[in-house]
């Protein structure tokens, strides 16, 4: 096997809505920007200084299935104070503001702006996208986008105040996103990639463990993750390598 990196779709005139964007996520594609890409490689800068190429997989949530973990249960009492607003997706200067301080507060590279990192420039969003708004009193400390089609949903982007870093922000928006695909009668939830050798997107696995599937690129087929964990994911792509080298 030969692997693709950054091999993208394209939006028709349907965007990537609907049943649209159930097939591609099935299919093993995300979002980026205006479009799906799916790669099986991924490079990025390990610990800010070193460059790394790695293996990433697929994940989903089989929705029927899913449970939330006791972390999950504690993250949800610890943030029930705040309040939530699921609204359409839109991003104004109060979104800007919120993602440039969270911006300063991580050390790994992404869009510069919300804006950028979601859209191209004067073209139509072709996506479905909800955004997630975490208040505390009226202010704004957390901001997270999903994508809808018929029967599955992407998390796409999350970000928060650095200065309510101990509430676990990330992942309360992640559980909100779970839990309203659940009440939508949706089947799947996507939250993106895990990188083989790294764990900076481990956080993804942090509950629901028994709904958990993980993509096989070559067999085109979602397994059980209790069984093809991030281990056998080294190996499985080593044994390709070698098999295409």
């Amino acid at each position: 096997m030969a692997y693709t990196f950054d091999e993208y779709l394209e939006p028709g005139e349907g965007g990537f809505k609907e049943k649209l964007l159930d097939e591609a996520l099935q299919r093993g594609y995300h979002r980026s920007r205006h479009r799906m890409y799916s790669t099986n490689l991924t490079a990025y800068m390990k610990d800010g200084l070193v460059p790394v190429v790695s293996h990433v997989f697929k994940i989903r949530f089989e929705l029927e299935r899913y449970r939330d973990s006791g972390s999950a249960r504690t993250i949800m009492k610890r943030c029930r104070g705040f309040d939530v607003a699921f609204l359409p997706g839109r991003v104004d200067a109060e979104v800007e503001e919120l993602y440039s301080r969270y911006l300063g507060s991580i050390d790994f590279e992404t869009a510069p702006t919300c804006h950028d990192y979601l859209h191209e420039e004067d073209q139509p969003d072709p996506f479905d996208t909800t955004m997630v708004q975490i208040r505390d009193q009226g202010r704004l400390i957390a901001v997270g986008y999903c994508d809808r089609g018929s029967a599955s949903m992407m998390g796409v982007l999350s970000f928060y105040d650095p200065a309510y870093r101990g509430y676990s922000l990330g992942k309360y928006l992640y559980l909100r996103m779970i839990h309203d695909a659940i009440a939508q009668g949706m089947r799947y939830f996507y939250p993106g990639s895990i990188l083989v050798g790294d764990d900076k997107m481990d956080y993804k696995m942090f509950t629901g463990r028994e709904s958990l599937r993980t993509l096989l690129p070559v067999e085109e087929e979602w397994r059980d993750h209790a069984e093809w964990d991030k281990d056998r994911m080294e190996a499985y792509f080593n044994r390709e390598d070698e098999s295409n080298g």
